[in-house]
């Protein structure tokens, strides 16, 4: 039979034991939550370089906008204030409609890499974590793109994310996600730019020349020529 030695030395060892194990909890959930305070600096970091972005550029700020009301004022303000710089630099049009879409692309770029991170967070593990995560997912889907008209018009056009630089699961997760919302949102195909490019196109210019020309004003070289003409023809 174990002697009292014995005994003291086993009840040792069960609480070394539960000691070991109370540690590597506590060091575990330190880890788990130094790394979600790090996810969530990322995260918000992530969403101050778009709105980083949206200041420096503030022609692109229409693509920050969540709601129709809010879109349409911000896509208004924005052709207003561009129009008479388009006019003496046509080729800035076509520059703010590149730029337009490499920000676009950079809002799907980063509901893509939140898009992973949820799907790759336990479930079991780290509920608190896919739970924030969750919600900064639902900001991009449920708010951001669903309902800023010109977002959703850039998705609609190339369902396949392939554009967009989206791959597959993130881009038909989107889809899916739109869809189940209902919404019935208003899709803006053109955005502030696309009137303002037409209108800083030379051959618009040219039409409207041909046009005066086909007119028969007074100050057109065929004009002229009609006067010549007659002027040859009169009676001596």
């Amino acid at each position: 039979m174990p002697g009292p030695h014995d005994t003291i030395e086993f009840w040792l060892k069960v609480v070394g034991v539960i000691g070991a194990l109370f540690a590597l909890s506590l060091t575990w959930r330190t880890h788990a939550e130094r790394a979600t305070f790090e996810m969530i600096d990322r995260l918000y970091t992530l969403c101050h370089t778009l709105e980083g972005h949206a200041l420096r550029d503030w022609y692109l700020a229409h693509l920050f906008c969540v709601g129709t009301t809010e879109y349409e004022s911000a896509k208004k303000s924005i052709k207003e204030s561009i129009q008479k710089r388009v006019e003496k630099e046509p080729g800035l049009a076509a520059e703010y409609l590149v730029k337009e879409k490499l920000f676009a692309t950079h809002v799907f770029i980063s509901y893509e890499q939140v898009f992973y991170q949820y799907r790759n967070t336990t479930r079991g593990l780290h509920h608190r974590r896919r739970r924030f995560l969750r919600g900064v997912l639902s900001y991009f889907t449920d708010r951001l793109i669903s309902q800023n008209p010109r977002l959703l018009a850039l998705s609609q056009m190339d369902p396949s994310g392939v554009s967009l630089h989206l791959e597959y699961e993130s881009s038909q997760y989107l889809k899916n996600r739109i869809q189940k919302l209902q919404l019935a949102p208003v899709v803006d195909q053109e955005g502030p730019f696309k009137v303002t490019l037409e209108a800083a196109s030379p051959d618009k210019n040219l039409c409207h020349s041909s046009t005066s020309l086909r007119a028969g004003s007074s100050d057109s070289p065929s004009a002229s020529l009609r006067i010549s003409a007659a002027g040859s023809h009169s009676p001596q």
